[in-house]
């Protein structure tokens, strides 16, 4: 009977290991499950945040284009003024940690673009200011209006009045025999 008995604990007791062996795997096959379906989360809540920010980064693509366009326009004209020996003087006014608030509570950095504004007063045989505050801006313009001249031309501007005189004497003569009726 003894060894009947120790027989038989020895089974339960391999009985009970493949068990907790049994367990064990399975409680580790679900943590890693777990595991598998937190990381897809994770990927799914990141590709989720990335596709929120594509029509930000479209907007900002599309500011920049313009920004571009707009200087591409800049130099294009600065070109053809200095062609015509026009010289474009330019001021770049503003600072390089400027910044504008267009929507409530949203800062949008606009720091000036000294570059592109030299290259425009280069291009056409113009000079390239830079202010920072409104006293500043207000002397380049006193520096520039002493140099921006202008030229006073004599023009007759008596033909608008003498059309406008001859109208008149036309429609009064035209009331004077339609009421009057004095002509034969």
């Amino acid at each position: 009977m003894e060894l009947v008995g120790v027989v038989l604990l020895v089974a339960l007791g391999l009985l009970l290991l493949a068990v907790l062996w049994g367990v064990v795997t399975y409680n580790g096959f679900v943590r890693l499950r777990n595991l598998v379906q937190e990381a897809w989360r994770q990927i799914d809540v990141e590709l989720h945040r990335r596709h929120d920010l594509i029509p930000n980064l479209v907007e900002t693509v599309k500011g920049y284009a313009a920004h571009e366009r707009a200087v591409f326009d800049e130099v294009t004209a600065a070109r053809a003024a200095a062609e015509a020996g026009i010289p474009v003087s330019t001021i770049s006014f503003g600072t390089d940690y400027g910044t504008i608030e267009i929507n409530p509570g949203e800062r949008t950095p606009v720091a000036v673009d000294n570059a592109s504004m030299r290259q425009i007063a280069d291009l056409s045989g113009g000079q390239f200011f830079t202010a920072t505050s409104e006293g500043e801006l207000r002397q380049v313009y006193a520096e520039l209006g002493d140099q921006i001249g202008y030229e006073v031309r004599r023009v007759d501007v008596s033909r608008p009045w003498l059309a406008g005189g001859a109208l008149l004497l036309v429609v009064g003569l035209g009331a004077g025999i339609a009421l009057g009726r004095r002509l034969p």
